[in-house]
């Protein structure tokens, strides 16, 4: 969840950083009030984006839990076939946007 969401917010060096850099980047360099208003909208939504992401993160891992008692004990990991597609994205993730710059 943690590599998934830090490229979706464009973290440097994950897949979302390039897809969302050249977007912004082509936008501005237009030089019309069409590119400039496309940069500022999507350098807001960027900005959201990373907000809500960052705080989805933050009330999942770093605050206690809200939850009954019961409900924890019957939580458990993802099984092997949900588990390897996921795992599968991650390292796309990671490493296709660090390929794909070179």
């Amino acid at each position: 969840m943690l590599i998934g969401s830090l490229s979706l917010v464009g973290f440097p060096f994950l897949t979302g950083f390039y897809s969302k850099d050249v977007i912004l980047e082509l936008a501005y360099t237009k030089y019309t009030i069409s590119g400039n208003f496309v940069f500022w909208l999507g350098s807001i939504s960027v900005l959201f984006t990373s907000y809500y992401y960052f705080r989805l993160l933050f009330l999942t891992f770093l605050v206690p839990t809200n939850s009954f008692g019961r409900d924890i004990s019957r939580c458990h990991d993802a099984p092997i076939p949900m588990a390897i597609p996921s795992i599968l994205l991650a390292l796309g993730s990671l490493f296709v946007g660090y390929l794909a710059k070179v």
